[in-house]
C-alpha cells in the first residue's frame, strides 16, 4: 500500500535569507508528515508536483510499508513522468549533478 500527501511550500523569511535559519513555525507545521515513517521505519519518498496560486512548489509525499523502497521508486519514476511538464526551474537553481 503507498500513501500519498500533498503539502506547499511556505515562503523564506527574510531574515533566513540573511542568517539562513530555519523557520521553526513552518517547519514544525510539517513534522507530522515525517514522524510516523521516521518511528516506524517506513520508506517515504517525495516528488514535486506542481505550484500553488503564490507559485510556490507542492510536493506530494509517499509512504509505503517496511521494505516497499523498490515499490515507491518504482511508482514514483511512473508519477514524475506525469507531473514533469509542469516542472520548472527555481530563480536560485544550482546544478549539483552535471550533464
Amino acid at each position: 500500500m503507498v500513501v500519498g500527501k500533498c503539502v506547499a511550500a511556505y515562503p523564506i523569511q527574510e531574515d533566513a535569507l540573511e542568517t539562513g535559519e530555519l523557520d521553526y513555525a513552518n517547519g514544525a507545521a510539517l513534522v507530522p508528515y515525517s514522524i510516523a515513517g521516521n518511528s516506524l521505519g517506513l520508506p517515504a519518498v517525495t516528488i514535486p508536483v506542481g505550484y500553488d496560486k503564490l507559485g510556490f512548489p507542492i510536493g506530494l509525499q509517499f509512504m509505503g510499508r517496511p521494505w516497499s523502497e523498490a515499490t515507491l521508486i518504482n511508482f514514483v519514476y511512473a508519477m514524475q513522468a506525469i507531473f514533469r511538464p509542469e516542472y520548472r526551474k527555481p530563480k536560485i537553481y544550482y546544478n549539483l549533478i552535471r550533464r
